[in-house]
């Protein structure tokens, strides 16, 4: 019974968040996309995604916005290669996967801390509740629909996959293996450090 509320509830939430950001799929590139996606040809080259990690001229088109946000620019060349260009469907939609995951992720973080703290019977809806509040948050809504912002999503999801794996994997923290997203969350946006 209980897998199935939480079925119940996964697919309610996914027609909701489709719902919410059904327009966005539409939008194209904004502000600080012109510099960082539109007019850098260096994520035009997959075969540069190995120089983003030490090259911090190839963030931008722009010399005043160098940064080392090397996953940020594998994600946005790995959407330019599927997409076969400068097609924003493909950015968003990637965008969005990522925040569906991230959203599964918090799921078992919330689920784990909620079933630490009480033993009351209306744990579920705390749970469903916080996943839901956390998803479907107006503050997530520049996240989402402005595509270089990704980097909110992706130092996000990989801080909370590194307390997934330490809560949920003992051996994750026996060899020091969730460091390793954490890492990579430090190098989507540099204020993770």
């Amino acid at each position: 019974m209980k897998n199935k509320v939480v079925f119940i509830f996964g697919i309610v939430l996914l027609i909701a968040l489709i719902a919410t950001y059904w327009n966005h799929f539409d939008n194209g590139f904004h502000f600080d996309d012109s510099h960082t996606i539109v007019n850098n040809v260096h994520i035009t080259k997959i075969e540069n995604i190995p120089h983003f990690f030490y090259n911090n001229n190839l963030f931008s088109s722009s010399p005043f916005n160098k940064g080392i946000r090397p996953v940020v620019s594998t994600t946005l060349a790995i959407d330019h290669w599927l997409a076969g260009g400068l097609n924003p469907f493909y950015f968003h939609l990637s965008t969005f996967i990522i925040y569906l995951i991230l959203i599964v992720l918090l799921f078992l973080l919330f689920k784990k801390i909620i079933n630490i703290s009480t033993n009351h019977n209306t744990r579920i809806y705390l749970l469903f509740f916080s996943v839901s509040l956390f998803s479907l948050h107006t503050v997530n809504a520049e996240t989402i629909n402005y595509i270089i912002s990704r980097s909110d999503v992706l130092s996000t999801f990989f801080i909370v996959l590194s307390f997934v794996l330490y809560i949920y994997a003992p051996s994750a923290r026996k060899y020091y293996i969730y460091v390793i997203p954490a890492i990579f969350g430090v190098f989507s946006k540099e204020t993770l450090a």
